[in-house]
């Protein structure tokens, strides 16, 4: 089994950012699949989790509404922090 390269990680993760609340531009996403090279499928769905859970961390430990974290948007700064501990 190979490598993905980056076009087939960037096809991977567009399929995976349409079941996100996400904020990502082509050029993010670009680069996340540039920065993630050596991921397959299986990493770049734990990119997500770990970009997922960063963005709820993030608005529990605020005073922010419950209504508000059930509208989380993952950030490319989450995605980014992603990448370290993935």
């Amino acid at each position: 089994m190979r490598v993905p390269t980056a076009d087939e990680r960037k096809d991977i993760l567009n399929a995976l950012f349409r079941k996100l609340p996400h904020a990502l531009e082509a050029e993010h996403i670009e680069h996340l699949a540039f920065a993630t090279h050596g991921f397959v499928g299986a990493d770049l769905f734990l990119l997500c989790a770990e970009s997922s859970s960063a963005a709820v961390r993030r608005h529990t430990t605020s005073s922010e509404s419950i209504f508000t974290f059930l509208k989380t948007t993952i950030t490319y700064v989450n995605f980014t922090f992603g990448v370290i501990f993935v």
